[in-house]
């Protein structure tokens, strides 16, 4: 596969499965690819301000940004706690919104931004209010980015998987897990490298008009 990626350099917020598997593909396309995360060599917690200062020298280095980073509280809003539902948005939504203003300066020009949204944004679901109201929140955060960098060329998109054969979904009960892949077409998880692969086509030439867009890895859940 050839992303037309070869010699350029991407930072890559957030170390897990679709993070990881994201890094991998890059880098089997000769790219550079940074991780930052808590638990990674270049440390990064999205949570914190402080934490992004280090990264405040960086200038026009990355070829692309992605946005991976969130975890999940699930439970019914009635016993969802002000305390979860503030960790899991500082997280996936505040995080992000600190990630693109502190790594807007390392941006070059014409380079692309991708951020790791779900189908949740659009269709909610049970015991997810506190995820799915932080996905929403991106996306128009998304949104709002393109039009705002758009003049210096930087692209910026979201894709929306389903549900993913991470470890996040492992934690999920096999009814709910059940009730996803019997409700989409191909009646199956998205692999971590399904779902990178897309973000290799958002971060690459080949989507150099595609900005402002949210896509859907959702095997066709959607139109189930």
């Amino acid at each position: 596969m050839n992303w037309q990626l070869c010699e350029k350099t991407f930072a890559i917020v957030g170390s897990g499965d679709i993070g990881k598997a994201t890094a991998q593909a890059l880098e089997q396309e000769g790219a550079k690819a940074i991780l930052l995360s808590r638990k990674s060599q270049h440390y990064l917690d999205v949570t914190d301000e402080e934490s992004f200062k280090q990264y405040g020298s960086w200038s026009k280095i990355l070829d692309g940004l992605v946005y991976t980073a969130g975890i999940t509280v699930d439970k019914p809003v009635g016993l969802l706690t002000l305390a979860d539902w503030q960790r899991v948005i500082e997280t996936n939504l505040t995080g992000a919104f600190l990630t693109a203003k502190h790594f807007y300066m390392a941006l070059k020009p014409n380079s692309s931004v991708v951020f790791l949204s779900s189908i949740v944004a659009q269709w909610g679901n049970i015991g997810q209010a506190a995820y799915s109201s932080s996905k929403a929140g991106l996306e128009a955060l998304m949104k709002t980015l393109a039009k705002e960098w758009a003049r210096k060329g930087i692209r910026v998109n979201a894709i929306a998987p389903g549900l993913v054969n991470t470890k996040m979904t492992t934690e999920l009960p096999q009814m709910v897990v059940d009730g996803f892949t019997q409700h989409t077409l191909l009646k199956r998880l998205a692999e971590p490298e399904e779902v990178a692969n897309v973000i290799c086509f958002l971060l690459s030439p080949l989507s150099s008009f595609m900005t402002g867009q949210v896509i859907y890895v959702d095997g066709g859940f959607f139109t189930a």
